[in-house]
């Protein structure tokens, strides 16, 4: 695991992405990665974690994402994935989110199968829970880019 030595600051309408995420118990928001890519070029493809918020939403959620190809899947296209932490009554298609990248768990990686992935995807959720409780994170969840209203 890396800690950024500054966060990265993402924000974008969410899009449609392939709707896997749903069926693995990690439903994502995708950001349209044509428009950031470009913002990454430096960031190495992988899991990150971070901070989130949805348009004006009074909370800022824990997130867990990821950027780049997905190689279990096979993607072709790069693409940015997050996956909030706490559960959502319905999705959030077109709407602004907001995302503050502060740390780094992991590369993007093949898999030998899907429970390989799931429980890989598990501990990254664990991850974020634990390394955001930390002082020098919680202070991001108060940045203004994240706090502000839109």
């Amino acid at each position: 695991m890396t800690y950024l030595e500054k966060p990265i600051f993402l924000e974008g309408t969410v899009v449609h992405g392939y709707g896997r995420g749903k069926k693995i118990n990690c439903p994502t928001a995708n950001l349209n990665s044509s428009s950031l890519e470009e913002k990454l070029k430096d960031s190495e493809n992988g899991v990150y974690f971070g901070w989130a918020r949805i348009n004006n939403d009074e909370n800022i959620y824990k997130m867990v994402m990821s950027f780049g190809y997905n190689i279990y899947f096979g993607n072709k296209q790069f693409t940015i994935e997050a996956h909030l932490l706490n559960d959502f009554e319905s999705d959030f298609y077109d709407q602004n989110l907001r995302l503050i990248v502060n740390g780094y768990i992991r590369p993007m990686l093949n898999f030998d199968s899907l429970e390989k992935l799931l429980e890989a995807i598990e501990n990254d959720k664990n991850t974020a829970k634990k390394e955001l409780d930390k002082d020098q994170f919680l202070k991001d969840k108060m940045n203004e880019f994240i706090t502000k209203e839109i």
